[in-house]
């Protein structure tokens, strides 16, 4: 998948039924619901069409599908899929040689998604016009974002094309671009399958980060659980009595998830910093385990927010160490101040707010506050380790008489070895050769490197 490079015509030299996508072009949108509302504001909006509406009813909107249809060098099926046969065989014999017919929907949930499906859309090029191209395109975005009040300084959605014919393509292209979107080229029009089961994905993006969250937190709870009421203290009794063990347990599991998860989505720059550095090219592709790491970074961060969220919740209803001294108190400042930061870099990763950030801005809230952030958990945390050791009548750095780590003692230990990595790819050793790798005019993007699938 690429962004299109569009030209403005489509047909050939001397044919009078070719199309010229000009300023007047006439572009048809058949269809009165919110999504054949939405895209007629949209086109009229950019003031570069002429657009007309038509309905199944033309008193509705003064000009039936025939006549909206006729002539256009672009026409948008907003109709319901069983409606497409019966519209297509009205509208037919006045489409224009070389028009682009558009279609718009998604495949049902009822229906089975597999290697042998035919999309909506090769069903529709089936039916139409050979001197027609049918493309699909829209579907992966709602009315919301096609409508012009979704529109705002930094919103340019990206409308992805399923298209076998290059001047098809190159039209509907130029047409988006002109609606103030992103053209991406998904490939020819069996790609519609894909793009059309696309809506029906649940978080497709998420899975992966989940499951790892989920991981994650078992072993916090289960090592909770076994460091701190199966296997005994000192004297041969729990650290913590069993009535305690619902919220005490989920709020060490909530906090060491978090911290886990934050470490782990500023870890990943680091290492592909000096994996490039060592291997000698910014160019190489990552592999497809490392390279998924990579990419769900911003998932792992909003994770590590949400559990970090149920930490403080927890820890809000079991206050019990405020009378602690200097150490309680910092104990509070420092969590309270790394979930703040925390809270500025899951506002600031909506797409909305990152693309109307300068690269500067940007990486200061994703680099330089997010480590701080985590440089404040990380205190916050062994803080809470101090404060334990000093209710223990003989203090220790170890459970069960030296068999296990105190679980806000091991929790730490990813994060710590996540922020000195992270200032050895800050040191003049890392950041020159690097930068002369990358090459100085380039702004260093670990996130677009490339993956081997």
């Amino acid at each position: 998948m690429e962004p299109v490079t569009t030209s403005q015509t489509t047909g050939s030299e001397g044919d009078e039924t070719s199309i010229f996508l000009g300023s007047q072009t006439r572009i048809a949108v058949l269809g009165t619901g919110l999504y054949g509302r939405a895209l007629e504001n949209r086109l009229k909006s950019s003031g570069q069409f002429q657009v007309t509406v038509g309905s199944r009813r033309a008193e509705v909107t003064g000009a039936s599908f025939e006549d909206a249809a006729a002539g256009a060098a672009v026409v948008f099926l907003a109709i319901p899929r069983h409606a497409y046969s019966e519209v297509v065989a009205r509208i037919a014999s006045g489409m224009a040689r070389g028009a682009v017919l558009v279609d718009i929907s998604n495949s049902p949930l009822s229906r089975p998604h597999g290697p042998d499906d035919v999309s909506s859309a090769e069903g529709l090029q089936k039916i139409a016009p050979k001197e027609v191209t049918v493309v699909k395109a829209f579907n992966t975005l709602s009315s919301y974002d096609v409508d012009t009040k979704g529109v705002t300084k930094a919103s340019m959605p990206v409308v992805h094309i399923a298209c076998s014919n290059p001047d098809a393509l190159n039209m509907i292209s130029a047409v988006v671009t002109r609606m103030g979107m992103i053209p991406v080229h998904n490939g020819d029009l069996s790609t519609a399958r894909e793009l059309e089961h696309h809506p029906h994905r649940l978080f497709p993006t998420w899975r992966k980060a989940v499951y790892l969250s989920i991981i994650v937190f078992l072993w916090w709870l289960l090592y909770s659980t076994l460091s701190t009421y199966v296997i005994h203290g000192r004297r041969g009794t729990p650290s913590r009595p069993w009535s305690k063990y619902p919220l005490s347990s989920f709020m060490a599991s909530t906090g060491e998830t978090s911290m886990t998860l934050f470490a782990l989505t500023f870890l990943a720059g680091p290492i592909a910093s000096i994996m490039q550095l060592v291997r000698g090219s910014v160019s190489r592709p990552f592999g497809s385990v490392f390279g998924s790491w990579l990419a769900m970074r911003k998932e792992l961060g909003v994770l590590a927010f949400f559990f970090a969220t149920a930490h403080g919740i927890a820890r809000a209803i079991s206050v019990s160490h405020l009378d602690d001294g200097y150490k309680g108190q910092l104990y509070f400042v420092m969590g309270i101040v790394s979930y703040m930061l925390f809270a500025v870099l899951c506002v600031s990763s909506s797409s909305e707010i990152a693309k109307s950030m300068s690269w500067a801005e940007f990486r200061a809230v994703f680099s330089w506050l997010g480590v701080l952030g985590l440089a404040f958990g990380v205190v916050h945390q062994g803080l809470w380790g101090a404060i334990i050791l000093k209710h223990r009548p003989n203090p220790s750095y170890w459970n069960a008489d030296g068999k296990i780590m105190p679980i806000y003692w091991l929790g730490i230990i990813l994060p710590c070895f996540t922020l000195a990595m992270r200032f050895v790819t800050w040191s003049p050793c890392i950041v020159l050769p690097l930068r002369k790798l990358r090459g100085e005019a380039e702004v260093p993007d670990i996130a677009s490197a490339k993956v081997v699938e």
